[in-house]
């Protein structure tokens, strides 16, 4: 049992290390699609149904804090190819509510921060 730990929290650490880079190298993206990792996840993944792959979902909810979900994938969506527009339409049918719910909150932030700035410098002050 502690082997398999071992090896679970290595292929936690190679899928985080991964993630990071890849989120460092695409800054402008919140959401990603990849391969699994084998042992990243605690439980026996399933087999997907025809026509579909099963992946991993990241999404990085802010710098540095990411969630990751296995999922089935269509086949023809490549990793490369999957824009964030269409990983964000995935996201809200998967993820768990807290973590839409975190978004949202995020959301309103950034517009309340946005509207105050473009209120100052409506009005001349910064």
């Amino acid at each position: 049992m502690a082997e398999l730990r071992m090896i679970h929290d290595k292929a936690i650490d190679r899928a985080s290390e991964d993630d990071r880079v890849w989120f460092d190298a695409n800054p402008d993206r919140h959401f990603r699609i990849r391969d699994l990792i084998p042992y990243e996840f605690n439980e026996r993944m399933p087999d997907p149904q025809p026509g579909f792959t099963l992946r991993t979902f990241v999404a990085q909810m802010s710098p540095g804090v990411r969630l990751r979900l296995p999922c089935e994938i269509l086949d023809y969506l490549t990793n490369e190819t999957a824009t964030d527009a269409a990983l964000k339409t995935l996201f809200r049918q998967i993820a768990p509510v807290q973590f839409k719910q975190y978004l949202q909150m995020k959301k309103g932030v950034r517009a309340a921060k946005k509207a105050r700035k473009d209120e100052g410098g409506a009005s001349g002050e910064v």
